[in-house]
């Protein structure tokens, strides 16, 4: 399946608590995915967790413990505790969301299933590889950050009288750190790709879950529609007068109930109002008291109550359009009192919260009718400041009055609804009882016409049941006696039928037999001899038809004792079969598992190889170097000292410049002997890199024959003699293989040989230095090289002697800081060295590259 690979720009992401992040629901460790608490977390795992919050995807591995602690609703218990109304809001709406949804093949749907189950297998790998290569990316983020450390630490030299010499091991650091960078890179890199893979896998599985749960919807829906189909084609008209009894308990019940309780509140609402309308009532004669004039539409004129004979919802419409009236003759009179006031100058303040009560009063029992239809916020107090926001809020309420009277209205029409229902059942079932009452009259005179007719046959019948005949007639009619009756004379006609049928052709037979029974006397004689003569030949052809089937039992004893034996030889070859070629198969992935580490084992080698050729080309430099420094010091030493035969004058005068010489030559010849031995030690590293290019060449080849190999063994063939042959070639390969593993650990012997005898000479060459040193000092008091010393000078002064001490005590101060920093580099390179023979061996499985070719699977069988 193909990486689904994000287009969008990278959203802003910040770095979450480590404490909200992984979850602990998976196996694997909280540094396996992503994890916030590992030290060094990179910016890649920032944008990896970003990139699947953009998805909206929450992976499973990714859900915050305030999630995890939130429990899921109970669906069922809300559904089923719900009323009748809520459960078929949610099945209407439910039915409405899946309507454009499709339903599926059967095929297509058991595909999805199975491409569910590989992509959940998937998941589950993808994510095990993910917490391997974070583990992998964790240890080589250590090991980047050990390289870098060794780095940053200031680079120390040695010093000494002729020069500064840097470490032979810069350019291995320098190569180590940026390997452990590049597989740093690579270990991320590997990370974010698992990341982006797991990412498209889920997005895959939650499509393919989601296509499956609207055809789940979609088959839903249509059962749900199918059934009310047929439960709406169940009741046809024929029906109808074997569930009239049913019909009319239920609709009689039904409307009694919805009758009664529809009443009861529309009752209680007449009430409320009616109150309303007398408080309002009394309140506009109080306020119409002490003015002349009069409004025209006057409530007093309106009846405060009205016949009971009425309905309800009429009713409630009469008192809520009086309610009305009231309202508006108060608005009026609140104008009026308004106009009062500004004619007399707006008024008294006493009058001005009079008003201002009543209208609170109004208010308060509006609030109070009002509250119990729908909520409310309660009228404004009191304050004496005006009546405006009494008015305004008798206004705003004014429209839930209307809503009020619109929903009166679509009760009374409910209700009419009803009452019409109600009626059009209740002429159903008159007619239903007419017609019962018609099949009624219509039986009676059947059952009257059925007991006639059982009187006469019973009067002529013999044979007739007396009991029986008399128990129907004594019976008064019923709808049971007479379906029974029905019945009984059905069945009598059916015996009747059958006894007539019977007896003709009884008679039929007798009289054929009759007219054949002569003829046929004679017919049976000799049939009754062709059947003798036929039995005995039948049982001649049965004991012969015996026989052969005892030898035919036997045959088949045989053929199956054979047959078991043919499948027992097919099944043991078969289970050989099996396990030649499991064994083959062992052998070529142990084979396999061999060319790899032995390419591994070649690369450490040709790693080897590398730093050696570097390692001996430091060498050659440091020894040229020793070659200049030594002639620079016997130009310095002639300049110094005079000619030639002056020096040898000298020399032979003074017997330790005559050592110093030989020691000199000593050391000319030890050079010599190393330019000897490392002319030789390259000649050898040539045959090694030969050795190690044959070896490549071979293992290329050997890689094409068992790729040719596996090729053939799945084919079928068995070709065990091309299987030894590659066993013994990958044998004398690993031999060879171990033959320039043993070169090259005696080559490193000699390395290290020469490394210490190179040490040696710098010892000695030190030491040389310091005697010539010694020798100059001693000679600085002479004037000529070819000179004799003074009489007064033939004592050292004390300032002479005192320079020499201090001068050898410096050279020996300095000689010391230069070994001991020699040692500490080597100690330090040792240690690196081991550490990157370790981390190499446990990133190769644990094999070392020496020993890797002794392992069981690349010795020869």
């Amino acid at each position: 399946m193909a990486v689904m690979m994000h287009s969008q720009e990278s959203p802003v992401y910040a770095r979450p608590d480590p404490l909200d992040d992984l979850s602990a629901a998976h196996d694997y460790p909280r540094t396996s995915f992503l994890d916030p608490s590992t030290p060094g977390y990179t910016d890649t795992d920032w944008k990896a967790m970003a990139v699947l919050q953009q998805n909206g995807h929450h992976h499973p591995s990714l859900i915050s413990p305030s999630d995890m602690q939130q429990p899921p609703t109970p669906r069922s218990d809300s559904f089923a505790n719900g009323d009748a109304l809520h459960r078929h809001l949610l099945v209407e709406t439910a039915i409405f969301d899946s309507s454009r949804y499709d339903i599926l093949a059967i095929e297509e749907v058991d595909a999805l299933k199975k491409e569910k189950t590989k992509v959940d297998t998937r998941i589950e790998g993808t994510r095990r590889k993910l917490a391997l290569e974070s583990k992998v990316r964790e240890a080589a983020r250590s090991l980047h950050r050990l390289y870098s450390q060794k780095g940053r630490v200031p680079q120390t030299r040695r010093k000494s009288l002729l020069g500064d010499r840097r470490l032979s091991s810069s350019s291995v650091k320098s190569d180590s750190i940026g390997q452990a960078s590049d597989e740093l890179a690579s270990s991320e890199k590997k990370v974010e790709e698992l990341v982006q893979i797991l990412v498209g896998l889920e997005n895959r599985r939650q499509y393919i879950e989601s296509r499956l749960l609207r055809h789940t919807a979609a088959v839903l829906q249509a059962a749900h529609h199918q059934r009310e189909a047929e439960s709406a084609d169940h009741l046809t008209p024929d029906s109808l007068p074997h569930i009239r009894d049913y019909d009319q308990s239920v609709h009689s019940d039904v409307s009694k109930g919805q009758s009664a309780i529809h009443n009861s509140q529309l009752n209680d609402f007449n009430t409320r109002l009616q109150f309303l309308n007398g408080q309002m009532r009394s309140l506009i004669s109080q306020a119409k008291k002490g003015r002349s004039g009069s409004i025209d539409n006057s409530p007093d004129d309106i009846p405060s109550a009205y016949p009971e004979d009425d309905e309800p919802s009429v009713r409630i419409n009469n008192q809520l359009e009086q309610l009305q009236d009231g309202i508006f003759a108060l608005l009026e009179e609140h104008k009026y009192i308004v106009q009062s006031r500004e004619d007399t100058l707006h008024g008294s303040q006493e009058h001005q919260s009079e008003v201002e009560k009543r209208l609170e009063g109004v208010n308060n029992q509006l609030f109070s009718l009002l509250s119990g239809y729908e909520e409310m916020h309660p009228p404004p107090q009191s304050t004496g400041q005006g009546t405006q926001d009494q008015i305004n809020y008798l206004e705003e309420n004014m429209t839930s009055v209307d809503h009020i009277l619109q929903h009166s209205a679509s009760l009374q029409d409910s209700h009419q609804a009803m009452t019409r229902e109600f009626d059009e059942v209740r002429a159903k079932a008159d007619t239903h009882a007419e017609n019962a009452a018609q099949h009624e009259a219509v039986m009676l005179g059947l059952w009257g016409i059925m007991s006639s007719k059982e009187s006469a046959a019973a009067n002529r019948d013999v044979d007739s049941d007396d009991e029986e005949l008399e128990r129907t007639r004594s019976e008064p009619f019923s709808a049971q006696a007479f379906t029974s009756k029905v019945q009984h004379l059905f069945a009598r006609h059916s015996d009747l039928e059958n006894q007539t049928g019977i007896l003709r052709r009884q008679i039929e037979q007798q009289r054929d037999l009759a007219g054949k029974t002569d003829s046929e006397d004679a017919a049976r004689a000799s049939e009754l001899q062709t059947l003798k003569e036929r039995e005995q030949e039948a049982l001649e052809e049965v004991e012969a038809h015996r026989k052969r089937v005892e030898e035919l039992e036997d045959q088949i004893v045989e053929l199956e004792n054979t047959l078991s034996e043919h499948q027992d030889e097919a099944r043991i070859a078969t289970i050989e079969s099996q396990h030649k070629e499991s064994d083959h198969q062992d052998r070529l992935e142990e084979l396999t598992g061999s060319l790899n580490q032995a390419k591994v084992a070649r690369e450490t080698a040709e790693a080897n190889l590398a730093i050696k050729a570097e390692e001996m080309d430091d060498l050659e430099a440091e020894i040229i170097r020793l070659t200049t420094e030594l002639a620079m010091a016997k130009a310095e030493l002639d300049g110094a000292y005079g000619s030639r035969s002056e020096r040898a004058r000298e020399v032979a005068s003074h017997p330790e410049f005559q050592e110093l010489e030989q020691k000199s030559k000593s050391m000319s010849s030890e050079l010599e002997q190393l330019r000897r031995d490392k002319s030789q030690h390259e000649s050898q590293m040539a045959e090694m890199l030969g050795l190690h290019q044959n070896a490549e060449s071979r293992a290329k080849s050997l890689e094409g024959e068992i790729i040719t190999l596996r090729e053939i063994q799945a084919s079928g063939s068995r070709d065990d003699g091309r299987m030894r042959a590659l066993e013994k070639e990958l044998a004398d390969m690993a031999t060879d293989y171990q033959e320039l593993t043993r070169e090259t650990v005696e080559m490193e012997k000699e390395r290290e040989k020469l490394e210490s005898t190179i040490d040696s000479l710098h010892d000695k060459m030190d030491a040389l230095e310091v005697q010539l040193g010694d020798e100059r000092v001693r000679w600085l008091g002479v004037r000529s090289p070819g000179g004799t010393p003074e009489l007064g000078a033939t004592r050292e002064t004390t300032s002479t002697m005192v320079l020499r001490n201090e001068f050898k005590k410096m050279m020996r101060e300095t000689r010391a800081e230069g070994v001991k920093l020699l040692r500490a580099e080597q100690e330090q390179r040792r240690q690196i060295e081991s550490q990157l023979r370790t981390l190499r061996r446990e990133r190769n499985g644990g094999v070392s590259p020496r020993l890797g070719m002794n392992s069981p699977g690349l010795r020869p069988n």
